[in-house]
């Protein structure tokens, strides 16, 4: 959320409810299916993305959500996993599935910044870095590039932190 009046909360059938300080009331309603799943949240107050499940982008822009066409489509089965804001005021935009990808841009349109056969669970920009979860570790936009940096544990998600990124490990098998 950006202030304590403006919370946003996603479900797995794809509905988008938001805090006003008080109560949450709906203020997306998706599909109801589990492919819709709202995977990660970013940007600002009025310039908010919401990641899904299915290649599913939504943004909404102070007044309601609208879905946002996503270049290039899909080679395969693909899910935006992680949104960053950066300090430019675009975003960027994780996905996994047959392959990795990044996007790039705002509402008004999104690019492709690249494919990688490596699966992006989770990103997150600090200063200028941008580094991302893969299930294997952690890789890094450098040079044009998506490329490992640490493969030495697992990663299920990345949240920022004060100068820092938290990588955190999946849940254990019981």
């Amino acid at each position: 959320g950006s202030s304590d009046h403006q919370v946003f909360a996603g479900t797995y059938g794809g509905d988008i409810f938001q805090w006003d300080g008080r109560a949450f009331t709906q203020a997306y309603e998706g599909p109801g299916r589990g492919q819709a799943s709202i995977r990660a949240f970013g940007g600002g107050a009025d310039d908010v993305f919401a990641a899904a499940a299915d290649g599913v982008l939504l943004h909404f822009d102070g007044a309601g959500w609208r879905r946002v066409p996503v270049p290039d489509g899909p080679h395969g089965v693909e899910h935006l996993t992680g949104v960053a804001a950066l300090p430019d005021g675009s975003v960027v935009i994780s996905a996994s599935g047959s392959q990795g990808r990044l996007l790039r841009g705002t509402a008004g349109g999104l690019v492709e910044l690249t494919r990688t056969p490596i699966p992006l669970i989770d990103l997150v920009a600090i200063g200028d870095r941008l580094l991302m979860a893969t299930g294997d570790g952690v890789a890094e936009w450098q040079a044009g590039a998506v490329g490992m940096i640490k493969s030495n544990f697992l990663t299920a998600t990345a949240w920022p932190g004060r100068g820092r990124v938290f990588f955190i490990e999946p849940a254990q098998q019981v």
